[in-house]
């Protein structure tokens, strides 16, 4: 005849009974970890893969801003293309300063940048003194003295002299070729409250290198920010 356990085996192999039972609860607590694991790993790799993910030409541009705002601004970017005529009278020095403040304030640009470009290739630009005239007297003797009219030598002075083999528009035609090469037919300026941003001591010069002087043309390119008021 079969008869319940005695209370003593109830209690003896209860622990052994919870033992049988947890296999299946260890199984699922390790199934849930590893799909943890796994969710941890993908948000990992997206988002190193989103950290070094090659940056589009609209972002490359954009600045980071955070949460931030940009603030309204009052300012417009503009743009002035022009040309500037000048008459020069034989080999020296025209300011072009006051004109060219002058069409910067007709262009309504207030800050910003200038950009000049001699259209010739027998006359450039220079900034320099705009007080003491002996500066630009000692600057046209001196390059007429590195560039002479009758032909050149070599630099350390030995050998014949040489004779030059452009001379189309008389002698001083390929000096001034070699005058311009050495210095400047292009500068760029900044502009502040529609003024060049010059020192006290400084001007623009359109400098002359033909004997008889020349009809010139300086093309003045400027960009900048203007009042959206006016």
């Amino acid at each position: 005849m079969f008869s319940l356990p005695a209370k003593g085996f109830e209690t003896s192999h209860r622990a052994d009974i919870f033992q049988l039972l947890q296999p299946p609860l260890r199984m699922e607590r390790g199934t849930a970890t590893r799909k943890r694991s796994k969710q941890s790993n993908d948000r990992q790799q997206a988002l190193s893969a989103k950290q070094h993910a090659p940056l589009l030409p609209a972002q490359l541009c954009r600045p980071n801003l955070g949460s931030q705002s940009l603030p309204p601004t009052a300012m417009s970017l503009q743009q002035a293309l022009h040309q500037l005529e000048i008459v020069t009278t034989g080999e020296g020095f025209t300011d072009l300063t006051a004109q060219l403040n002058h069409w910067i304030a007709s262009s309504r640009i207030k800050r910003g940048v200038l950009h000049l470009t001699a259209l010739h290739t027998s006359c450039s630009l220079t900034i320099n003194e705009n007080a003491d005239p002996r500066v630009l007297t000692d600057l046209s003797a001196y390059l007429k003295a590195l560039v002479p009219e009758e032909g050149f030598r070599p630099i350390n002075g030995l050998g014949e002299r040489r004779s030059y083999l452009h001379d189309d528009e008389g002698p001083d035609d390929m000096p001034a070729h070699i005058r311009t090469a050495l210095t400047c037919s292009t500068l760029s300026l900044s502009i502040d409250q529609g003024r060049l941003l010059l020192g006290i001591w400084q001007a623009i010069y359109l400098w002359e290198h033909r004997r008889h002087g020349s009809h010139r043309r300086v093309a003045i390119h400027a960009i900048g920010e203007m009042n959206s008021h006016e």
